[in-house]
């Protein structure tokens, strides 16, 4: 008897070790998702005979009214001919209106483009600086007004791809439920932004806050970094109260909002960071979660947290880009969720793809346009208790 007692306890100290080891292994996401293109969005996002031919970016904002917002960077517009992309202009950014009830879209998306012949930067946002333009990549609806945020950006030889970021700027538009031609809105750049810290990346709210996601490059570093502004502070237009989650001193061990300066001490959710993305929270899931495509890579990934802070998971694959968005020459990138065509238990997203040959735009018609794709979760998942950086 005694013997057999023993044995239980070294089985039922094994089970311990063995629980011990599945706790201490949560940096491991244990969710599964199934992936596949999401035909039934896909078929009413593509070029037009006459117009619109591709653009990137892919922001969607739902609206109160069911109405959700497209944003756009370089837009592609002319026409098509013999099953070819024949292009005359490429405004630095446009938008969309897409009319979504139920998940569902019912007719395409109604796009607007502006174009200054006069000024080759123009878009439908155009910043005060003729020598620059806007790249809008995230924004929130918030109150009664949309928030967008935009790369403000120059060509430069110094950056990597031929152009910096001189700011990132906050536009601010009060009736975004009018026809986007009747638009009235207001341009903040936001200080001590710049091509080392952006806050550009995302943007999502909760009942008091609007958020920005932001990437940092300072210091050798480079990392998610995150802020907010009070509903009060948007009211007043007032960014010089935006929120850095931040170490407030050299001293602190643990990081918490800060007002002023505080770049410097800016506390990185992980690493990389990334220069569009989604962070969003799902109700499903209880969880927040953000999107990344490493530069050159065919696998889109998730991360996700219980709080937007983190701490934040490891990558989980949520799905293989194919062919031919992996084609020698084609890189994919900017991965959005969409959650206004997504199921309780769904995540919708989009990516894009690029080229570093022209000739590939005209010829492959695919690339250059967003592709959807439909994530379904099956199971949920364990946490990190660790912040990773």
């Amino acid at each position: 008897t005694q013997s057999t007692g023993k044995r239980f306890m070294r089985k039922l100290t094994s089970l311990t070790y063995f629980l011990i080891l599945l706790i201490s292994l949560n940096s491991v996401l244990c969710v599964h998702f199934s992936s596949v293109p999401a035909e039934d969005i896909q078929s009413y996002f593509k070029e037009q005979q006459t117009g619109w031919l591709g653009a990137d970016v892919a922001t969607s904002i739902p609206l109160s009214n069911g109405v959700s917002v497209f944003l756009w960077g370089d837009t592609l517009v002319g026409k098509m001919v013999n099953d070819k992309r024949d292009f005359n202009a490429m405004p630095r950014n446009s938008l969309a209106t897409v009319k979504v009830t139920n998940g569902k879209l019912t007719e395409d998306p109604t796009y607007f483009i502006k174009m200054d012949p006069n000024n080759k930067n123009s878009g439908f946002f155009t910043p005060p600086l003729k020598t620059d333009w806007f790249w809008p990549t995230a924004g929130a609806a918030f109150g009664d007004k949309l928030y967008i945020s935009a790369f403000d950006t120059f060509q430069n030889t110094s950056g990597q791809w031929g152009f910096l970021t001189r700011c990132s700027t906050i536009i601010t538009v009060s009736n975004p439920l009018d026809d986007p031609r009747d638009w009235n809105y207001v341009q903040t750049p936001l200080p001590n932004t710049n091509h080392l810290l952006s806050w550009s990346s995302g943007a999502f709210t909760t009942d008091q806050y609007l958020y920005l996601v932001g990437q940092c490059t300072m210091n050798s570093t480079n990392s998610v970094v995150l802020s907010r502004i009070s509903s009060s502070n948007l009211d007043k237009n007032d960014w010089s109260q935006l929120e850095f989650w931040a170490f407030p001193s050299s001293s602190s061990r643990e990081p918490s909002y800060v007002v002023g300066n505080q770049y410097w001490k800016l506390a990185p959710l992980f690493t990389p960071g990334i220069p569009e993305t989604t962070l969003q929270y799902h109700p499903y899931l209880k969880q927040y979660f953000i999107l990344d495509i490493a530069f050159l890579d065919s696998k889109v990934k998730i991360r996700m947290a219980k709080q937007p802070e983190g701490p934040w998971s490891q990558p989980l694959d949520i799905y293989t880009i194919p062919p031919p968005w992996t084609n020698k020459g084609v890189f994919c990138y900017a991965p959005k969720s969409h959650p206004e065509f997504a199921k309780e238990n769904e995540i919708i997203f989009s990516y894009m793809s690029n080229t570093f040959d022209v000739n590939d735009l005209i010829n492959e018609t695919s690339v250059y346009i967003p592709q959807f794709i439909r994530a379904v979760s099956y199971t949920h998942l364990t946490l990190p208790t660790k912040r990773i950086v």
